[in-house]
Parts: C-alpha cells; structure tokens; sequence
C-alpha cells in the first residue's frame, strides 16, 4: 500500500523508536510502513484504535499539554 503521507517514508526507515501525536481512531496510517522491532509511543485524547500493535502504545493525553510533561509525569496508558 503506497502511504498517503508523500515523503514520509524516509523519515520512518530504520527508526528504532517513534513517538505518534494524535494516533486517531484508525491509528496512523504509516504504521505498517515501519518494522516489527520499531517501538512507537503515541498519545491521542480523544479517539483510540481498536487494535493496536504489540509494538505500539498509546497513552491517553492531551498533546497541546506536552510542554508540561517531565521525568516524574505519570499519564494513563490506552489498553484495548
């Protein structure tokens, strides 16, 4: 399947860790284009996947609140 996302392709190559903004309710639509052994991180407030990837997971978050994370920040992981 070509990704929709022109170009995005090469910033996915051979990343081992990638951190997702906004999953949505269909998770991101690159996250096939990336290998098994690649961890994702991501955070959505509002709309989750009904499935999600072991390599995938998903917090549940307000990212225009990210500036206020830190080390000792505790957020509820998404569990399907």
């Amino acid at each position: 399947m070509k990704n929709k996302y022109i170009g995005i392709e090469k910033y996915l190559k051979n990343k081992h860790n990638i951190f997702d903004v906004g999953t949505g309710p269909n998770g991101s639509h690159w996250w096939s284009e990336v290998g098994k052994d690649t961890l994702i991180t991501g955070c959505d407030f509002y709309f989750f996947p009904n499935k999600i990837p072991n390599n995938v997971k998903i917090f549940k978050y307000d990212a225009s609140n990210l500036h206020h994370l830190n080390y000792f920040s505790k957020i509820d992981t998404y569990h399907v």
